[in-house]
């Protein structure tokens, strides 16, 4: 398993990723949406909600209408 997730982080990604996270998240590991790759088009966006806010919070909500409004 370490290391087909190794592989997987040596990939490059195709597209910009835009990753909302949040250190109280409580379920996901905040450690676990930060990219490992320096060479992928990543913006971290860290927030401070937990894990059941993050598809209700007007922070997040926000956050994700500028990026849906950036990108083609």
């Amino acid at each position: 398993l370490e290391r087909q997730v190794a592989a997987r982080n040596a990939e490059v990604l195709p597209v910009p990723i835009t990753a909302i996270y949040s250190k109280r998240d409580g379920i996901v590991s905040w450690q676990a949406c930060i990219d490992p790759n320096p060479d992928n088009r990543v913006e971290h966006v860290e927030v401070d909600v937990e894990h059941a806010e993050l598809g209700f919070s007007p922070t997040v909500l926000r956050l994700v209408a500028a990026c849906l409004a950036t990108r083609p």
